[in-house]
């Protein structure tokens, strides 16, 4: 987990929205990162996972810090929303 924080940089500043599907290994650090930082862990209304208003709405609406994304959904959010509200990120 220490070595995942070397990377990522989260502080407990952050707001992290998370969305990784429990299924997914990533979600343990996704989830228990945040947590052990002292970082805000927003927590989606709904699975939600190629919703890309929702995602937008998400970070404007808690004023998340920190997503994470696939490269594929990545490139849908930036071809159907504001690639712009990814700046704060």
């Amino acid at each position: 987990m220490n070595s995942i924080q070397e990377v990522i940089k989260i502080t407990s500043e952050d707001k992290v929205l998370l969305r990784t599907n429990i299924g997914f290994d990533a979600f343990i650090w996704e989830l228990l990162l945040p947590l052990k930082i002292g970082a805000t862990l927003v927590l989606p209304a709904r699975n939600n996972d190629l919703d890309t208003a929702h995602i937008e709405n998400s970070i404007a609406e808690y004023g998340v810090t920190v997503l994470q994304l696939t490269p594929t959904l990545l490139r849908i959010y930036v071809h159907e929303r504001d690639a712009r509200s990814l700046n704060k990120l």
